[in-house]
């Protein structure tokens, strides 16, 4: 956990870098539309992709880990992910160019466009690293992901390059830099099975619904931390997003303990889930008395019937019971709800005073108006360490239909809030609507993943 917490430290400094010199040279005007650039095809490719980085975790740490044809189905997937998405976005660039992107021209916003195909490949990438158990690989790619634009976007500015043809060469160019990192080095870990081989149907269903379900919660996440960066970019301009962007990320290194339990604690979750419920199913398939011979679905939602699905079925059934049991098991030495939640408390009381000297000095003072709303955000994240926990446990068990839910209601306070406070209050509306989406978010995994524990 520290390993990843570490690497993604150095991602956030990369950012707050790259921030800066973009402030520095482009304005809040350029640090906006950066953000559009990077969130924006971001979410268009993972949609696409039917959630499949979030998918990951599960099959390559837990149910389908030996499945001979998994490397070319995960491969396919992301390849046709990529070029859907990419299409997508360009039959919608003239109205991302007419009300999100409008600081820039119409041709680098289509050019924008082509990093929806290299920012997929590198987020399954990280993702099946983790998965795979090879954390040092994960890492080095969480933290190169944003560390590769620093060089990229020192030597383009040297060569001339300005504004928004600097920013979205410099993105194509690191992804490129880091999907081929990470796809190099699955491909050794994998001994070449990641990049050739025929593709499965039937998995790549089972994927992607298991995907779909996940990145319901996985979109809205997303959308809970750059929404508001949406609707202010549509209803105040992008100065006002830049000023909001300085603020979310200093108070989202609070964000930083948590992702990194999820990211480590989710694959090792649904190791040991996946072998609690194989047991539990291999032990039914000896059972001959079977109440019921009407068909069901079995544990990869193939329909099936008879006395196999019987026995599939009962084996299904009782697993939720003991899986999250003997999946906590795995990770005794996490820490107590109560430590967890004191250091989210003295995290976010750190970050929250140290925003009103640390962002006007490093930012300039145009961006004294980023302290509040930064306190704001910092606060709402008191609960996210636990939070991190729950998450990963609640995926791991393979319940992603419940963790997209939990998100949803976050998403549901996010999007009232915003439409009804950035109109009146800009950036400090944008917080405050932030701080409630995330407060209940977190509420409400911790929640689950206590009555999971119970077997409730």
């Amino acid at each position: 956990m520290f390993g990843n917490l570490g690497a993604r430290l150095v991602a956030l400094g990369s950012v707050a870098l790259v921030t800066v010199l973009v402030a520095r040279s482009g304005g809040a005007e350029d640090v906006g539309l950066l953000a559009l650039m990077r969130v924006l095809p971001g979410v268009v490719g993972v949609v696409s992709a039917c959630g499949l980085p979030g998918a990951m975790g599960f099959f390559i740490g837990g149910s389908e880990s030996d499945h001979p044809r998994l490397w070319p189905t995960v491969h396919a997937l992301m390849v046709l992910g990529g070029l859907l998405g990419t299409a997508v976005w360009m039959l919608f660039s003239v109205v991302i160019h007419e009300y999100l992107m409008t600081t820039t021209t119409f041709a680098v916003v289509v050019l924008t466009g082509v990093t929806v195909a290299t920012q997929l490949p590198v987020a399954v990438g990280k993702a099946s690293l983790q998965a795979l158990g090879d954390t040092r690989g994960s890492n080095v790619v969480t933290a190169a992901e944003e560390a590769a634009f620093v060089p990229v976007y020192l030597l383009l500015w040297w060569a001339g390059a300005r504004s928004g043809v600097l920013l979205v060469v410099s993105l194509l160019v690191a992804d490129l830099l880091v999907a081929a990192l990470a796809w190099h080095r699955l491909a050794r870990r994998t001994r070449g099975r990641a990049l050739v081989g025929r593709y499965d149907l039937a998995l790549a269903r089972r994927m992607t619904a298991f995907g779909m379900r996940a990145q319901v919660g996985g979109v809205l996440s997303l959308l809970n931390l750059r929404l508001d960066v949406i609707i202010l970019g549509a209803l105040a301009g992008p100065a006002q997003v830049g000023v909001y962007v300085v603020a979310s990320k200093l108070a989202e290194l609070l964000r930083l303990p948590a992702l990194a339990l999820t990211w480590v604690t989710y694959p090792q979750f649904a190791r040991r889930a996946s072998s609690a419920a194989t047991s539990t199913s291999t032990s039914m398939s000896t059972d001959d008395a079977l109440p019921d011979e009407r068909g069901t679905a079995d544990t990869h939602g193939t329909q099936v019937s008879g006395p196999r699905a019987d026995r599939g079925a009962a084996g299904a059934a009782r697993a939720p019971a003991s899986a999250p049991t003997e999946a906590f098991a795995t990770l005794q030495g996490l820490p107590s709800l109560p430590k967890l939640l004191a250091m989210g408390v003295v995290l976010a009381a750190v970050i929250a005073a140290s925003g009103f000297l640390v962002l006007p000095f490093l930012y300039g003072d145009g961006f004294e108006s980023a302290r509040w709303p930064a306190a704001w955000i910092a606060m709402g994240l008191l609960a996210e360490p636990a939070a991190g926990v729950a998450s990963g446990f609640v995926l791991g068990t393979g319940r992603p239909g419940l963790n997209s839910l939990i998100l949803g209601a976050g998403f549901v306070v996010t999007l009232a809030l915003d439409i009804a406070l950035i109109p009146v209050h800009g950036s400090n509306g944008a917080a405050w609507a932030s701080a409630a989406s995330y407060l209940v978010t977190d509420v409400l995994l911790v929640w689950a993943w206590f009555r999971l524990r119970e077997g409730e």
